[in-house]
């Protein structure tokens, strides 16, 4: 399994032969998410080896490595290991396929390659082995411009999937003219949402937010409870637009707070369980959710592999 996850010339996606490499991982992996029903794909000795694993992590006590376990814990979490429900097939290459394999088993993707210890811009420890944060680059200053890329794309990825519903919806719109301060005519109080939509009781904001549960702003209390990272953004955010006192009645505002593995906070969840799936033009709207949610993350893989292929400049010697 580590060579499959870590050498990039090996054969991971394995769709022409009737080998699954997800069952493989599912069937492996170290960090399976906790309550996901995936897990009883494991037999009894499956299940005490991936819990000895578990120890062993909790045991060696690096903070970062206990974030991504709980990272890794939340629903929805690694939705790319599935495949496309219409031609099942993964839409991923091989290289953003071992890149999203590393990233979710806590490895540097050019860990086989020579590279410094520390981060070339904020002297982050980047070594797992002392303690370090193998994943720094999805949160360091090097790649702020490709997670700006990152969030672009997803917004313009939701949006295509909600012109799929029976609703009116806008990308970056102006409609409401929103300010925190209605007073101040500049842009700086100007609140302009990623996307706005009718829902059968009025309209929906939505900020949209990819979050790092393993960066140092985060990491301590991610370390001990799953989606804690996008619980703090949802409630910030929500906070920031209660500051708007120009909003329409009958206007909801969902912070739609994302994971950078595909993790979506539990609120975020529920409103687009209850106000998008039935206005999904088919007859099947919970399979438009799902198609949602692969989409996702499938497109965070895509880009998450780009912060990567960055970075690596920053730290190769």
């Amino acid at each position: 399994y580590n060579q499959l996850v870590t050498d990039p010339n090996a054969p991971i996606r394995q769709q022409e032969q009737n080998i699954s490499i997800t069952n493989l991982i599912h069937h492996i992996e170290i960090y399976d998410n906790d309550n996901n029903s995936q897990k009883t794909l494991m037999n009894p000795f499956q299940k005490q080896i991936y819990q000895n694993m578990k120890n062993e992590i909790i045991e060696r006590g690096n903070k970062y490595e206990l974030a991504h376990l709980k990272q890794n814990g939340a629903k929805n979490t690694n939705s790319y290991l599935n495949t496309d429900s219409s031609t099942g097939i993964s839409p991923l290459t091989d290289e953003q396929f071992r890149i999203a394999n590393c990233l979710r088993t806590f490895k540097n993707p050019y860990h086989n390659q020579q590279l410094n210890d520390t981060c070339s811009h904020c002297q982050a420890n980047i070594n797992k082995e002392t303690g370090g944060n193998p994943l720094h680059f999805m949160s360091c200053f090097h790649t702020k411009g490709e997670r700006t890329r990152r969030h672009c794309a997803i917004v313009r990825m939701i949006y295509k999937k909600m012109r799929q519903l029976d609703t009116h919806v806008e990308y970056e719109s102006d409609i409401f003219d929103l300010r925190r301060n209605p007073t101040q005519s500049n842009n700086q109080s100007k609140v302009r949402p990623d996307l706005v939509s009718t829902i059968e009781d009025g309209w929906a904001i939505y900020d949209i937010a990819i979050v790092e549960p393993t960066s140092t702003t985060y990491v301590n209390n991610a370390s001990q409870t799953p989606l804690h990272t996008a619980k703090l953004t949802y409630e910030r955010k929500k906070r920031w637009y209660n500051q708007v006192t120009n909003m329409p009645n009958a206007t909801k505002v969902i912070p739609w707070i994302l994971e950078s593995t595909g993790g979506l906070y539990t609120k975020s969840r529920n409103f687009i369980r209850k106000y998008l799936m039935n206005l999904a033009i088919t007859d099947e709207p919970r399979q438009w959710y799902k198609d949602l949610i692969y989409d996702i993350n499938n497109k965070l893989v895509i880009m998450n592999s780009i912060i990567a292929r960055k970075y690596l400049q920053y730290i190769i010697l």
